[in-house]
């Protein structure tokens, strides 16, 4: 729960109750994770804000504020989040909800292309993999 106390719900009540959350509202929506990876040379809150603004501007993009929300003009937004930082690579997830699973995977590629272009014109820059040898003997 919001405590962190375990619940435990017994199979005698599961089999013979219906269990209704109230604090829940239910959610038809799926959420996708889209994976970017970036060279350590790029602004990460440029490359952030290349991805929100990517998945906001998808014509199939859930909007997941309440119509309160829309209302009140709070802004469409997407989650953002470093996840690793890589041998050669910062790498990024954005939280990009779809209305079903079909939709979200056509979404996704439609980002990654877009995000290829970022990656052509230097917007953004890929992660290379280098290595440093180091040669031990007699110089030559």
């Amino acid at each position: 729960d919001f405590n962190n106390k375990r619940i435990a719900v017994p199979n005698s009540v599961i089999d013979k109750e219906i269990i209704r959350t109230a604090q829940l509202a239910e959610r038809r929506a799926i959420r996708n994770f889209l994976l970017v990876s970036v060279g350590y040379d790029t602004d990460v809150e440029k490359a952030i804000a290349i991805l929100q603004r990517a998945v906001v501007s998808h014509p199939d993009f859930y909007d997941t504020r309440t119509e309160e929300e829309a209302r009140s003009g709070v802004e469409k937004s997407v989650d953002v989040v470093v996840v690793n930082l890589g041998p050669a690579s910062v790498d990024l997830r954005a939280s990009v909800w779809s209305k079903d699973a079909a939709t979200g995977f056509a979404v996704l590629c439609d980002l990654r292309r877009t995000i290829a272009k970022f990656f052509e014109t230097g917007e953004l820059t890929p992660p290379y993999d280098s290595k440093k040898v180091w040669l031990h003997g007699e110089q030559r």
